[in-house]
């Protein structure tokens, strides 16, 4: 697992680096499920998240490798994905497939009375401003693929983060 510390939620820079986020480890289509997963063939499963908090947040990419793969290959794999999307941003493509996804995922939230009520406690509770449900996909949607480049380029693509390795025991 690598971790980085990040802007506070909803700032601007935090917003490009969710975005950054599902370019690189949400769904099959993602980057890195691409090179690690179905490329490489490395690790059995691939995983990430951003971390909201209301001062510095964080985000994570984490992979469970498979035995007797190199760790600092898979790492490495990682941190050239990073390294790319910092140098040149997201593809026409990639901006694409976030768009679709942050409507359809807003759609589906917006379905269900739970969800919809969750995210308007979280706004009055984390922003002051429960109106705010109605302006997030807005937000995220105005974010562009030099915005996402650029935090990519601070904040990820840096020796500044922690890094977990949790290798198991040997055999008694």
């Amino acid at each position: 697992m690598i971790g980085w510390k990040i802007p506070k939620r909803r700032s601007p820079d935090f917003n490009a680096l969710y975005l950054a986020g599902k370019i690189l480890y949400d769904g099959d289509s993602s980057r890195l499920y691409q090179k690690l997963v179905k490329g490489e063939e490395s690790v059995i499963q691939l995983f990430g998240f951003t971390d909201e908090r209301r001062g510095p947040s964080s985000i994570f990419v984490g992979a469970i490798p498979k035995p007797d793969k190199d760790l600092s290959k898979i790492r490495e794999t990682i941190m050239n994905e990073i390294h790319d999307l910092a140098a040149h941003g997201p593809t026409a493509e990639e901006m694409e497939k976030i768009e679709n996804q942050l409507i359809n995922d807003s759609v589906r939230m917006r379905q269900s009375s739970i969800a919809r009520a969750q995210a308007i406690a979280e706004y009055a509770l984390y922003d002051g401003d429960p109106k705010l449900i109605n302006t997030d996909l807005d937000e995220l949607l105005s974010i562009t693929a030099e915005q996402i480049r650029h935090a990519v380029g601070v904040y990820l693509n840096t020796e500044n983060r922690s890094l977990l390795d949790v290798v198991p025991a040997g055999k008694g």
